[in-house]
This record gives structure tokens, sequence and C-alpha cells, in this order.
């Protein structure tokens, strides 16, 4: 019974003494030093080196001295907690200029005798590696251990930590920065790439609209049948008109907006005889469908073969009968 009661008042005083670090440890520094630790390298190889194993922490710092190499970095995701009658505390380092975040994982098991074991894990190493202390003594106040200065003493200590935290928080603000100018460089690059591609496409839509404002517009027939009928037509008019003469050319039809042939003139061999031709094809009222680009209609012209030649008229005048009264093409 007195053992039971023993052993409750003990767990009783690791957690006041879990509570007394977690309000008065976060504003000192904890240190413990051994002589010798264990390294476990690739493929579980122990190996046992000769030197000193240093570390000087609380919440927000750690100074790290493993061997020959020192190491400062903010403290992550810090806690306390009993395991199996013991206070443990765990935390990761933070990220600095040389490692990334969780490049250190130190766990620290402490128990009723004042002593301290220390796992120091490397799980971002290829293959893993970790560093073990048993029976860690306590760091010294002034720096001394055994004769011995180690690293520097407290006050120093706490100097260089706010040294190089502000140096962190500098580079992180500057590497912040430059990410903000950079995307807000990329942001103005590509709205001026969008302004650009818009006003080229506005003056691409005014040139466009000029061109075809002149009306210098090709007609395009949408199909033989259609062009074969126009050329008949104006062919069976001339030939009725003027007589006595055989020749094959091409004229230059004009057409409105509303798609009437209104002119035409010639491109060869009718000089003599235009203004005649033009009179007569006039007088057919022709119509085609508009040339039109995006439901917009504009003046254009097709040029087409005409044959004068009194046998083609004589030879088709009951066809032109037939057809005689179709003087509007729906094409």
């Amino acid at each position: 019974m007195a053992f039971i009661l023993k052993k409750h008042l003990f767990i009783i005083a690791l957690f006041a003494l879990l509570f007394f670090s977690n309000n008065v440890f976060a504003q000192s520094y904890r240190g413990l030093i051994s002589q010798t630790f264990m390294q476990i390298a690739e493929k579980g190889n122990v190996i046992k080196t000769n030197k000193p194993l240093i570390i000087i922490y609380n919440r927000n710092y750690c100074s790290l001295y493993i061997g020959d190499k020192i190491s400062y970095f903010p403290v992550e995701s810090y806690s306390t907690s009993i395991k199996e009658g013991n206070i443990e505390e765990s935390f990761l380092s933070g990220e600095t200029s040389t490692t990334t975040f969780g490049w250190y994982l130190i766990r620290i098991l402490h128990n009723n005798n004042g002593e301290s074991d220390i796992t120091i894990n490397l799980p971002s190493i290829p293959g893993g590696a970790a560093y073990f202390v048993q029976k860690a003594k306590i760091y010294s106040e002034n720096g001394k251990v055994s004769g011995k200065v180690f690293v520097n003493n407290w006050e120093q200590l706490n100097k260089d930590f706010n040294y190089n935290d502000s140096l962190h928080k500098i580079n992180e603000k500057r590497k912040l920065d430059e990410l903000a100018k950079a995307k807000y460089d990329d942001s103005v690059k590509i709205a001026s790439k969008e302004k650009e591609k818009k006003e080229k496409e506005e003056r691409n839509k005014i040139i466009l609209e000029e061109k075809l404002n002149t009306g210098n517009n090709e007609y395009v027939f949408k199909s033989r049948d259609a062009q074969s009928y126009l050329t008949k037509k104006i062919d069976s008019a001339v030939s009725v008109n003027i007589r006595h003469i055989s020749k094959i050319g091409k004229i230059k039809l004009y057409i409105n907006r509303n798609g009437n042939i209104d002119s035409c003139t010639n491109v060869y061999p009718f000089e003599s005889y235009i203004s005649k031709i033009n009179e007569i094809v006039m007088g057919l009222n022709l119509k085609v469908a508009p040339f039109s680009i995006d439901g917009k209609a504009y003046h254009s012209y097709a040029i087409v073969d005409l044959m004068i030649d009194e046998y083609f008229y004589e030879n088709n005048k009951n066809q032109n009968k037939k057809s005689k009264g179709l003087g509007v093409m729906g094409w």
C-alpha cells in the first residue's frame, strides 16, 4: 500500500515538474552534455564517437553541438509528455539558411534520477541517420564543464539566437518580397500582353473594315450554275443589241450592298462597246446575294466571261424565252 502511494506521489510530482517547465522553462535555457555519443549510420551500423555532444534549448530556440559541428535553429512543434513515469520532451528543428524544416527530430527523456537520454533523428537523410546519448549531464550555466569552455556563455548564446532569428526573419521577408514582386511582374506582363493582343485585334478589325469598305472585294459565286445563269443572261442581252460581231472576253460587274449589279467595266477586249454593254447590263436589273462578312454587307465585284455572238443568240433564244423574268438570283 505504501509503495502504491509513493508511486502516485511520484507521478503527481512529475506533473508538477511538467507544469513548472511549461511556465518557467520558456524563458530560460536547459543544457545537456555528453563526452561521447553513438551514431547510427547507414544499414543500422552503430559507431561510438569520442567527441562531445551538447544541446542547449528552450521552447523557441536550440543550439546543437555534435562533434565539431554547431547548429542554431528555431524550435518547432515543441511538446512535453509523461512516458512510463518519465518526462519526455520532443521538438523539430525549424528552417534555417542551411537546413530545411524538420531536419532534426529531437527527443529527450528525463528520469527521476536526474539523468537524461537524448535521441536526435535526421529523417531527411536517405537511409536515415541518428545520434544517441545515454545519461547526459546537466550543462552548467557558466558554460563550463570539467574546466572546459563549450559554445558560448548564456548571455552571448541568447544574443546569438536573437541575431540569427532576426536574420532568418529578414531572409524570409526578402524571399516573400521577391516572390510577391515576381508575381506582380508576371501579372503586369500578362496584363500587358492581353492589352497588346486586344489592341492588335482592334487594329486588325479597323484595317479589315477599311479594306472591306473600299469595295475591292471579289465576289465568289456559290455554284457554277449560278454563275452560268448570270453570264448567259448578259450574253443573250448583249448579243441581241450588238450584232454582226463575234468576240469573247471578260467584263467586271459592280455589285452594291443590296446585291444589285448596277454597272460594269471592260476587262478585255470590249473597249469600244463597254458603254453600250454597261447600259444593257444596268437595264437587266440583275441581283445576287450580297457579299457579306459576319452578317454585314459590302460592295463587291465579279469578273465574268462575255461572248458577243449573233449565232449564240439565235441558237439560245428559245431558252431565253423560258428563263425570261428570272432577274433575281438567290445565291
